[in-house]
Order: structure tokens, then sequence, then C-alpha cells
């Protein structure tokens, strides 16, 4: 991944770049479980830090409209872990 932000107001600008890999796997179509890592360097402007990530979902589709997930985020780098639930409509 590649992007660049606007970091001053001067209009200067910083790139940022990282890297995600993701495996999903699927059970009878309404399940399922996915794993993702991802590692990010936020911009080229010293001090910033890498972050490291490991985060796991577990999504179920209750009827052709709704998704329900549950995702947990393992952040190695810095320490901060979340956790979340989603709610998906669809129509």
């Amino acid at each position: 991944m590649w992007g660049q932000d606007t970091v001053s107001l001067t209009g200067a600008a910083a790139n940022s770049t990282g890297a995600l890999l993701e495996a999903d796997l699927y059970f009878q179509r309404r399940t399922a479980l996915a794993i993702r890592y991802d590692s990010v360097l936020p911009s080229n402007a010293a001090g910033n830090p890498v972050t490291e990530a490991w985060t796991y979902d577990l999504m179920q589709r209750t009827n052709s409209n709704l998704q329900v997930g549950f995702e947990y985020r393992k952040q190695r780098q810095p320490n901060l872990d979340t956790m979340g639930v989603q709610f998906l409509v669809t129509y």
C-alpha cells in the first residue's frame, strides 16, 4: 500500500507505506473467518512509529439483509488491542 498525506498548513506532503495480507475461510456461505496481518509506516516524517497488527474476524450472515461480525485486533506496536462488533445491512 502507498499513500500521501498533507502534513502542514503550507501543503507539505508525507508518504505512507504498508503491507496487508489476509486469508478468509467461508463455511456454507453464511459464516466467515478472516485473519489479517498489516504493517504500516504512517508517514516518512520523523518520529512516526511503525504499526503492526493481527486482526481476527468472525462474521455471520443472519439473513439476506444483515451480517453480524465480531473483530479482535491485536496491535503489537504500539500495544493497543481493540474489540468491536459490526453490523452490515444490505438491501
